[in-house]
């Protein structure tokens, strides 16, 4: 028995204590290195089976009890290598396995590199990695178990993933990619925290900061806990919960300042430029569920909010659940252009959209969808609000939107029945000065309609819709097109279009359509418009000069495979800025067809005016097809026609052959030669071949001839010649309004390639005519070879002389781009010489007459394009100009680096020199090939002057005496917008006659000296035969002295019996002085003028300047009273001829300026006419206080007369007072009479007074001191009697009848008046008057004279018939003023002597 025991303990015992030495066997072999090694192998072995690739591992390491590391593993195709991982280390406790728990402390996994590759769209290499095997074993039976994981600790270190796709969306590059996570598993809890993921990418690029979260689950809450990601941009936070017991949760998520663009490149088409705070929440309680989203971006804020009252219920039966559901959407102040980064949607939105419905299947479901945008902004102008109520019912959808506001009015009402089956739908939509572009906030839908419409119909199926429409508008616009109506009424049925009515109607347009345009069947549409002008369309039209009125007709017919258009359109007075058509009609017939277009028009255009051209007509024909078009035409201006044949290929390379072309004007004929001529466009070549243009009217052969081939990209082939063209007959053949005669010959030869291109031309015009300029002729050649261009020409005129041309300048061409380029650093020469050109050909070109000489000079040119160096000279040999001579006058000039250089000399005939010298930066642009001055360049200039005679202003106006000699010296600095002048001007000893003027002007001279900003005047001395004027002043300026900005003045002006003028008919001396200055702002003017003798004929001065006539006094009041009493109605016209004003330079230095001058007129001054003798007197001041100048004073008349009918009237006294005012208020008392003798040879006296204003005189005549009537004023003067003691015959006459005895009484009176008119000019005296009674028999001659300006002394004769012993044959007077009231005055006459005492006052 114990040995039985004894066998018992021990088998077993030994049996174990085997199994456990040959674990400890088994435990110590693993931790060597080739157990380790072939277990690798084993691994690759069994893991390369399942897998379409190959597995590697490069090392294992650990005791595989308590930790292992792998490393070096390495997955590789046949393809390429898919993965790469330096090393796994896993840390692990085996012993709670005991206890179902797998507990590992460690996971790493260190530099992992994944390698994808995109196969398709859709599949990715990793996806075949794994062999698909067919699985016969059945699954595992029961419960998974109750194993529990723990993982304390997964690293993912520096991962690394590269991808080859087409789908730019996906990065090229996952870089630095880290993780860090722990968890734990069972069957009844789970958690995860992520403590860290991170990863950056290329192509696009993106960096991912950080991801973390906790989440956990225990069957009965599933949390989610801070939830955290951060990006480069932007940071977002969540939280959520769910309770499946209870079937409640809720959810939270924001981001503050969310920036999409950050994503942009993986969400392209969602681009929100604003940075808005994100917000969203969920709340689910038992079935009902809430959801909330909220975009905020300072003011501007969007809410949404979505509810369920079933939600629960739906997704858990949604077959057996209806979904009950609302959402609203709320919008404060968003700024549409800034959420959707569109700029030309300028609106801030407010308003609230609401939605309600039941179900979700569209055949049952019930919606209602309605909304309201209040006080929404359009353009920072608040704009209206918009209304619509959408309800849709078991398929059936009614529906109003409605908008009211800055942007007009507009209502749609619509309704649909049936929309998933066969829809019936009726729509009415009503406007009321709607801006589409305020509403929709699209440019150029700029409009005011008013609109009200129609439509209804079946069926949204092209081929099976009916659609019946109807349209009116009222006083509508689009655009910038105005309309009085537009309405139209049309059906769309079986794919046919039906127009019953269309009508467009606008200002200067009306147009209509009707008929119908079917897809598949005939068609017939017929469209016809007038309009009178285009103005409404200019905003559609090139150019706002284009006119145009006419009427339009269009018809379209036929089946779509072929379809026949017709147009007939009928202009008048087309015009287009100089372009002017009388009337146009084009008619056009085009057939389109599936396989071809063919077409025909006909235009004809009358009366076309281009600028100065006029053509009669032009008609024209084409034919053909979009392959080929054949063109024929003729025109007609004047005399000159045309006529043309072409045909025109236009394909890959545009083929146009000319078959006739032919020109005539008058007695000239051109013709083509050689036909057909063709010219060919392809690609870069163009090719001219048998052009040959020749006048078949010339005696000689005259021809234009072009062949050859220009290659931008080959060789050139390429001769133009023109032989004996008449430049004359030319010019008029083309209408050319400058008229260039002569005989033109030239050769023309390209050669070579486009990179080396060859030319040589030659030219030659003879006895050549320009602007009435002749040269004999101009030759020479033009010659283009290793990229320079070389001239020479030789300009020969008719008399003398010859101009000279050479140059080489350096030209780049590229056939290719047509583009010259000119090479800035090449040499460039060239050289103008020009010998002994007459100067008489100004006369020739009329410029003037007056120049005689020749002119020598050179120029010469070289340098580099881009510093060119000019040095040229000129002289003027036997120059004259008005038969004045210049012994010398010639210069130079020069420019080099920038600046230009010149000097001119001057010597006159007679002694004297001037020259002037400058110099001035010029800035020469080769590009542009323009000179540029700046103008704060500095500059320097003199003007030296040495005695230069005065007298060489005999050149420009050869009259009067002129002497006297100019010295000066001006210097100049400074810039160009800033001159510095600085210097001196004198004149000494100078004299000036000019007796038509009667100017006698002696000694004279001045100082004028002047500096930047200031002139002085010095000495100024004039010098007359009795007397001086003197003078002196500065002016200063504030700024530079051309720039005029006066600052202050003072000038001073002595007259000492100055005579201004002394001419027999026209003469003054003037006392006193005048005085100007002050500062700006602050000018007085000042001083007293004496005129103590001046005599003036008026028909003189006006004849000096020009005036042949002297204009009309105004009628006297006899005249008028004579012209009311004819009974003829005629009346001479007069023309009124207004003196435009001359432009003057406007300077605010006399803005303000005041002053008093006075002027004195002590006696002695005249003023004549022909009818007027008449000496003056008086005292006035010119004085300025306001904006206006004042006159204030008296003007005295101390004797006159004037001539009336001729009858004389003495002007007894009177004056003229001027009382100031801007309107020169004026009142005048003046006192005139006539001596006569009545039937009984008693003299009597008519006289006459005038009172008043000179707007409103007051007239009236007195006989013999007694009041009469301006009738019998007017019979004493023609009759010598009243009115009621005339004649029957006499009164005829007096009223216009006309009589014997009239006219012999008016021409006596005419006689006496034109032989007074006669002795005042022959006689040198102050006074002279004949006087008839109105008849031959007897008349009185009064001749005056003033002896001094006080002492007048007059004789009076009468001659004729003396019968009355009472009448005095002759009488002597002498007058002597003591004073201004006191007169003294010595009479002897042929009866009687004496003196008087006159006493002369004016009483107020």
């Amino acid at each position: 028995m114990k040995k039985g025991i004894k066998y018992g303990l021990v088998i077993p015992g030994t049996l174990l204590l085997g199994f456990l030495l040959l674990l400890l066997l088994a435990a110590l072999l693993l931790q060597t290195g080739q157990v380790k090694h072939k277990i690798a192998k084993i691994a690759e072995v069994q893991v390369s089976k399942s897998l379409n690739g190959n597995l590697s591992i490069g090392k294992i390491e650990g005791n595989f009890f308590t930790h292992l590391s792998v490393k070096n593993i390495l997955l590789t195709t046949e393809q390429d290598t898919l993965a790469q991982i330096d090393e796994i280390n896993a840390e692990y406790n085996l012993w709670p396995l005991l206890r179902n728990l797998l507990d590992i402390h460690t996971v790493e996994i260190i530099r992992p590199q994944l390698f994808l590759k995109q196969i398709n769209d859709s599949a990715w290499n990793v996806q075949q990695i794994a062999k698909q095997e067919q699985n016969t074993t059945e699954p595992a039976s029961g419960s998974p178990g109750s194993l529990k994981i723990n993982l304390a600790n997964f690293r993912l270190i520096d991962g690394f993933i590269k991808t080859a796709t087409p789908d730019t969306i996906i990065p090229q590059k996952v870089e630095h990619l880290n993780a860090k996570l722990s968890g734990y598993w069972s069957n009844n809890q789970q958690q995860a925290e992520l403590k860290q993921f991170s990863f950056s990418t290329q192509n696009p690029d993106f960096n991912l900061k950080q991801i973390q979260f906790a989440l956990s689950n225990n069957n009965r809450v599933i949390e989610l806990k801070n939830f955290s990601i951060e990006t480069e941009l932007n940071q977002l936070h969540a939280e959520a919960g769910f309770s499946q017991e209870q079937k409640t949760g809720d959810a939270f998520i924001e981001s503050p300042g969310l920036k999409l663009s950050e994503f942009s490149y993986f969400l392209p088409y969602l681009k929100i430029p604003v940075a808005p705070d994100f917000k969203m929440s969920a709340d689910m309680q038992e079935n009902a569920a809430v959801a909330t989203l909220e975009l905020k971006n300072q003011k501007q804020k969007i809410s949404l909010q979505i509810t369920s009252e079933n939600l629960s219920e739906f997704l858990s039966l949604p077959e057996e659940t209806t979904l009950l559901w609302s959402a609203g959407l709320k919008m404060e102040q968003v700024y549409l252009a800034g959420w959707l980064g569109n700029p030309e949607l300028p609106y801030v939105l407010n308003g609230e959209i609401s939605a309600s419905g039941r179900g979700t299947d569209p055949k049952t479901a019930e919606i209602s969808l309605n909304g309201q945008l209040n006080d929404w902004i359009y353009k920072k102008a608040e704009t209206g609000e918009l209304l619509f109520d959408l309800a849709m019912n078991e398929g059936s959808l009614d529906g109003t939107i409605q908008g009211n506001g800055s942007f007009g009015k507009f209502e749609m009402n619509s309704t649909i029945r049936s929309l998933l089956e066969q829809p019936e739908f009726e729509t009415e939509i009503t406007s009321t000065n709607l801006n589409l572009e305020q509403l929709s906030g699209i440019k150029n839908l700029d409009s005011d309609i008013n609109l009200t419409a129609g439509i209804k119909g079946e069926g949204f199926d092209p081929e099976k819709l009916f659609a019946s429409a109807q349209i009116n508008m009222l006083h509508s616009r689009i655009q910038h097109l105005q309309f009085d109506t537009l309405s139209a009424i049309a059906d769309y049925r079986g794919q046919n279009l039906v127009v019953d009515s269309f009508l467009l109607k606008t200002k200067n347009a009306l147009l209509t359509a009707n008929g119908n345009y079917s897809f598949d069947a005939q068609s017939d549409l017929q469209l016809d418009a007038r309009f009178s002008d285009v103005e409404e369309f200019y905003a559609w039209l090139p150019d706002s000069s284009f006119q145009a009125s006419g009427t339009i007709a269009a018809n379209l017919r036929g089946r779509p495979d072929s379809l026949l258009l017709e147009t007939a359109v009928v202009l008048d007075s087309v015009g287009y800025n100089d372009l002017s058509v009388k009337e146009m009609q084009l008619h056009a017939k085009g057939k389109l067809t599936a396989s071809d277009t063919i077409f025909e028009t006909q235009l004809v255009a009358q009366k076309i005016l281009a600028g100065n051209f006029l053509v009669d007509s032009i008609s024209a024909r084409a034919q053909g097809s979009p392959d080929s078009l054949f063109l024929s035409a003729n025109a007609v201006a004047g005399d000159l026609s045309t006529q043309i044949k072409t045909g025109i290929i236009p394909k890959s390379s545009l083929k146009i052959s000319l078959a006739d072309w032919e020109i005539n004007s008058g007695n000239q004929k051109w013709k083509l030669q050689q036909t057909p001529v063709t010219i060919e466009i392809e690609d870069q070549k163009y090719r001219v071949t048998n052009f040959r243009m020749a006048s078949i009217s010339s005696e000689s052969e005259e021809f234009i001839s072009i062949n050859g081939l220009i290659n931008s990209t080959g060789t050139q082939n390429f001769q133009m010649e023109i032989k004996n063209l008449n430049l004359e007959e030319f010019g008029q053949l083309l209408n050319v309004e400058q008229p260039v005669s002569g005989t033109f010959n030239t050769r023309l030869n390209f050669q070579g390639k486009h990179d080396s291109l060859i030319m040589n031309t030659n030219y030659l015009v003879t006895d050549a005519e320009i602007n009435k300029l002749r040269i004999k002729n101009i030759s020479g050649e033009l010659a283009f070879a290793n990229n320079q261009l070389n001239l020479k020409t030789l300009v020969a005129p008719n008399d003398t002389g010859k101009i000279e041309i050479a140059s080489a300048f350096p030209l780049q061409v590229d056939l290719d781009s047509i583009k010259l380029k000119v090479p800035r650093s090449d040499q460039l020469s060239g050289e103008i010489n020009i010998e002994k050109i007459a100067l008489d050909l100004l006369k020739e070109m009329e410029i003037s007459d007056d120049v005689t000489g020749y002119l020598n000079g050179s120029i010469n040119l070289n340098g580099t394009v881009q510093d060119p160096v000019l040095n040229g000279k000129f002289d003027f040999l036997n120059t004259a100009y008005n038969n004045y001579r210049l012994r010398k006058l010639g210069g130079s000039m020069k420019f080099d680096n920038n600046l230009f250089s010149a000097n001119v000399t001057a010597i006159p005939q007679d002694s004297g020199r001037l020259e002037a010298v400058a110099e001035i930066p010029v800035h020469y642009d080769i590009d542009s090939l323009k000179i540029n001055i700046n103008p704060k360049d500095p500059i320097t200039g003199n003007i030296f002057i040495d005695k230069l005679p005065l007298q060489i202003l005999h050149a420009v106006n050869p009259s009067g005496t002129l002497g006297g000699f100019i010295d000066g010296n001006v210097g100049l600095s400074g810039t160009m917008e800033s001159p510095n002048p600085e210097g001196n001007i004198h004149l000494k000893n100078a004299l000036v006659k000019m007796p038509e003027y009667g100017i006698d002007y002696k000694d004279i001279g001045f100082s004028l000296n002047f500096g930047r900003n200031k002139v002085v005047l010095n000495d100024l001395l004039i010098k007359t035969k009795e007397g001086s004027l003197a003078g002196s002043g500065q002016i200063d300026f504030a700024s530079d002295i051309f720039k005029g900005d006066i600052s202050q003045s003072e000038i001073a002006l002595k007259f000492n019996r100055f005579e201004p003028f002394n001419h027999r008919q026209f003469n003054m001396e003037i006392d006193g002085d005048i005085t100007l200055g002050g500062k700006k702002g602050e000018v007085v003017y000042g001083g007293n003028i004496s005129i103590p003798r001046s005599e003036i004929n008026i028909p003189t001065v006006l004849r000096m300047f020009g005036q042949t006539t002297v204009p009309e006094l105004p009628k006297p009041i006899l005249v008028r009273e004579l012209e009311k009493m004819q009974e003829q109605a005629d009346s001479a016209g007069s023309e009124i001829i207004v003196a435009a004003k001359s432009d003057s330079i406007k300077s605010d230095y006399f803005d303000k300026f005041k002053g008093k001058l006075n002027i004195r007129i002590p006696r002695n001054t005249w003023i004549k006419n022909e009818d007027m003798y008449v000496e003056i007197s008086g005292d006035v001041d010119l004085i300025k206080s306001n904006e206006y100048f004042e006159i204030f004073g008296v003007v005295d008349v101390v004797r006159g007369q004037y001539s009336l009918l001729g009858k004389t009237f003495v002007i007894d006294e009177g004056s003229i007072r001027f009382q100031g005012g801007e309107e020169m208020e004026t009142t005048m008392d003046i006192k005139a009479s006539y001596l006569f003798r009545n039937q009984q040879r008693a003299e009597q006296k008519l006289s006459v007074q005038i009172s008043g204003t000179a707007e409103s005189p007051e007239v009236h005549f007195l006989l013999d001191g007694s009041s009469v009537s301006e009738g019998d004023a007017l019979s004493y003067i023609l009759f010598g009697k009243s009115m009621d003691e005339l004649s029957i015959d006499e009164q005829s006459n007096i009223a216009g009848a006309g009589g014997k005895d009239l006219a012999g009484k008016a021409a006596a009176s005419i006689l006496t008046s034109q032989l007074t008119s006669f002795l005042g000019d022959k006689l040198a005296v102050d006074y002279i008057e004949v006087k008839s009674d109105g008849g031959f028999d007897n008349a009185t001659v009064v001749v005056g004279k003033y002896i001094t300006n006080d002492l007048f002394v007059s004789y009076e004769q009468r001659f004729g018939e003396t019968h009355e012993n009472d009448i005095v044959k002759y009488e002597v007077k002498l007058e002597y003023e003591l004073f201004r009231f006191l007169f003294f005055q010595l009479n002897n006459s042929s009866r009687s002597s004496g003196f008087d005492v006159i006493f002369k006052f004016d009483v107020k």
